[in-house]
């Protein structure tokens, strides 16, 4: 009897040391105790962004919101390493680093911004059949197969802004601006929407982006008397126009998006506009802690944070990305709920009120 207690404890010693050595050197666990490194599987999703140039104040907030994002997936089945590339705004630079990142890095999956990189980049991702999701607001970006836009869509920021235009009594506004793709498609919708709502449109430019002086257009839109000025534009136009205006005394200004995206915000202190949705107020104030010197973008930050978050959804599950979004029609993030029909290619959410308050864009409304 005694002989085969022994037998039995010496059985299960055994099975108890092979049950740690299988806990500490099994390539699932996911904090290896013994040596302190992550065993996961990894995989590397490219992020392709504006991070010089133009377009760095979306794109610099964008890379280091997915950064935050991966930095957070730390309960997941696989490990997630970022490949970095800057495009600087350049289209031919967007798609030589999508074939670098695809053929030379090996990514599973590319989170891009704006849509000049998105239209770059997203060709070569659908020949290589690797899923993009584009934070931008051109919709033609995205095919429903493996590319897809994930931004509040023109039509839905054109309603938005015009709604609280009307909110705050507005019945004649003046468009000044910048002639550009993602800007006329919110300015043509506005304009489509201004009779039923009551709304006269009393004066329209739409000026090249190289333009330095407004005062002959100012002069010309100050003579129709608008209850607002509507002034889309990117810096440095943006900037300049702004300030022409408050030299001729008018401060009725408001637009969508471009306030928050000012290379000088305070040129538009107290002024409120519309742009991305964001119901997670503490999303900017822990972004900023983690990334003080980047200026946080609600435009491309949060939509940068939930894009890699509904990538690292469908690697999770184990199917065809591109097919996992193409079939996912909602998502709660830090922007809200965000919706899509099922096969389609745009995700969208709900914009949101802001206002420059202390040189900052601070959210007044969420969705």
């Amino acid at each position: 009897m005694e002989e085969n207690n022994k037998k039995i404890w010496w059985v299960v010693g055994i099975v108890v040391v092979l049950i740690a050595f299988w806990y500490i050197f099994a390539p699932n666990n996911k904090n290896n105790p013994k040596t302190g490194i992550d065993d996961r599987e990894t995989i590397i999703i490219g992020v392709i962004a504006p991070m010089t140039a133009g377009g760095s104040i979306f794109g610099n907030a964008f890379v280091d919101a997915v950064k935050l994002a991966a930095e957070d997936a730390t309960s997941t089945k696989y490990k997630y390493e970022l490949v970095i590339e800057d495009d600087g705004t350049d289209a031919a630079k967007s798609a030589s680093a999508a074939q670098k990142l695809i053929n030379i890095d090996g990514v599973k999956a590319l989170l891009v911004t704006t849509s000049g990189t998105g239209k770059a980049s997203s060709p070569v991702a659908m020949a290589a059949k690797i899923p993009l999701v584009c934070v931008c607001t051109d919709k033609t970006v995205g095919d429903g197969k493996t590319s897809f836009t994930n931004l509040v869509l023109p039509e839905d920021e054109a309603a938005f802004w015009l709604n609280e235009a009307v909110k705050r009594g507005m019945k004649s506004i003046a468009m000044i601006s910048q002639n550009h793709s993602g800007y006329n498609m919110i300015s043509d919708d506005i304009k489509a929407h201004l009779k039923e709502n009551g709304v006269n449109l009393v004066y329209e430019e739409r000026f090249d982006p190289a333009t330095k002086d407004f005062r002959t257009s100012i002069a010309k839109a100050k003579k129709t008397n608008p209850d607002m000025y509507f002034i889309p534009a990117f810096p440095p136009a943006l900037e300049i126009l702004g300030k022409q205006l408050l030299d001729s005394g008018i401060k009725n200004v408001s637009a969508t998006a471009a306030f928050g995206s000012s290379a000088d915000p305070a040129v538009f202190e107290g002024l409120w506009y519309t742009d991305g949705g964001m119901v997670d107020r503490d999303f900017q104030t822990r972004f900023e802690a983690a990334y003080p010197v980047i200026r946080f973008n609600v435009r491309t930050a949060p939509y940068g944070y939930d894009s890699f978050n509904m990538m690292v959804a469908g690697f999770e599950k184990g199917v065809d990305v591109g097919q996992y979004l193409s079939n996912m029609t909602e998502f709660e993030g830090k922007v809200g709920h965000i919706t899509k029909e099922k096969g389609g290619a745009n995700y969208k959410s709900t914009p949101s009120l802001y206002v420059i308050k202390n040189s900052k864009a601070e959210l007044v409304t969420g969705n």
